[in-house]
């Protein structure tokens, strides 16, 4: 018999063993007292260093989203360790102070309690969007609505987002553009301008046309080449399209300038400013109706020989030497079968004093 109990009592003690084991298995994680003064949160006293920090109080606005890390004053690896609110910050009172409380755990699980203070010291603040303007710009222009715009916000950098998806360069109308920024904690403030399509006007062209000029024009050259300077570039750099924009003469030439394409109009329209910029004396031309499917249009030029015939439309088969046609030249010049005079006009219709070599 005692044989028997000392055998029972061996098994109670290998099975308290085993238990004890288990449960140190799976015990808590490890905690260490921090600056929280509640001691229940150190459960377990071990040798392991855990992480020590400085934490730092702060001042909030209404509205604001926070993390831990923003009350951690030192810099931590965020690989290495991970920061948890215990209670999610209340950041919705005007005035309200409260006590964070914040868990960090480092890479061998073992975790800290830290506190500091947060200050709701300002009320709900939107962002701020200042630089937005109208425009008004010429068919085909390119707009870049983020210039000179800025979106801040006091308590951080806000992003700005542009909406310009109404706005169709290409077709004259009035349209919206919608600048939104967005706070660091959500906030939204939103402002519009108003984008006019309309012709381009003189100065557009301009715009485009007067760096050309300055490129390929020379102050020593005489009238008659810069006249042809002018040709060689348009003839060079303009691509003929069967369908080129209408509008006015400066909306044309601008479209042209802007797409580098275009019909006999774009041509015409180009050549027309440049020459007016050189002071070279012009006339415009038109075809008669009647003798082709289709019109065109060209210039008469005076640059010292007499008034000829001005045309640097680069389309199939148009004369590669339209710089100073004589009437001889654009006589019976027909480049398809169906075009019976390409430069018919009437005589009747020029200028007085405009008499063609």
């Amino acid at each position: 018999m005692k044989r028997a109990k000392i055998a029972v009592l061996a098994v109670l003690v290998t099975t308290t063993a085993v238990l004890v084991l288990l449960l140190a298995a799976t015990a808590t994680p490890r905690y260490y007292q921090s600056n929280v003064d509640d001691a229940t949160q150190a459960t377990t006293t071990i040798t392991t260093t855990a992480l020590e920090v400085t934490m730092r109080d702060r001042n909030s606005y209404v509205g604001a989203m926070l993390s831990p890390w923003d009350f951690i004053e030192d810099d931590i690896d965020e690989m290495r360790a991970t920061a948890e609110f215990i209670t999610e910050p209340d950041t919705s009172e005007y005035g309200s102070t409260q006590t964070v409380e914040i868990e960090l755990t480092d890479e061998n699980g073992n975790r800290t309690r830290w506190q500091a203070q947060l200050n709701i010291v300002e009320r709900a603040e939107l962002p701020v969007i200042e630089g937005v303007r109208d425009f008004r710009v010429g068919r085909g222009t390119t707009i870049a609505f983020r210039a000179g715009v800025t979106a801040t916000h006091s308590a951080g950098e806000a992003t700005l987002e542009i909406d310009s998806s109404r706005v169709n360069i290409m077709a004259l109308g009035t349209y919206e553009v919608v600048y939104i920024a967005r706070s660091p904690a959500g906030q939204v403030a939103r402002t519009t301008a108003t984008v006019v399509i309309g012709y381009a006007v003189e100065e557009d062209a301009l715009r485009l046309i007067t760096p050309i000029l300055q490129d390929i024009i020379d102050d020593n050259m005489t009238m008659y080449e810069q006249a042809r300077a002018v040709h060689t570039w348009i003839y060079d750099n303009i691509t003929y399209n069967f369908a080129g924009p209408r509008g006015t003469v400066a909306d044309v030439a601008y479209q042209g300038m802007n797409l580098r394409r275009g019909d006999c109009v774009t041509f015409y329209s180009i050549a027309r400013f440049m020459l007016q910029q050189l002071n070279v004396p012009f006339v415009s031309m038109q075809r008669l109706s009647g003798y082709t499917r289709t019109t065109h249009f060209w210039l008469l030029v005076d640059v010292g020989y007499g008034w000829h015939h001005f045309d640097a439309t680069n389309f199939t088969r148009s004369p590669r030497n339209g710089f100073m046609m004589t009437t001889e030249d654009v006589d019976g010049f027909n480049p398809w079968d169906w075009a019976i005079d390409f430069y018919a006009f009437d005589p009747e219709a020029l200028p007085d004093g405009v008499e063609i070599v």
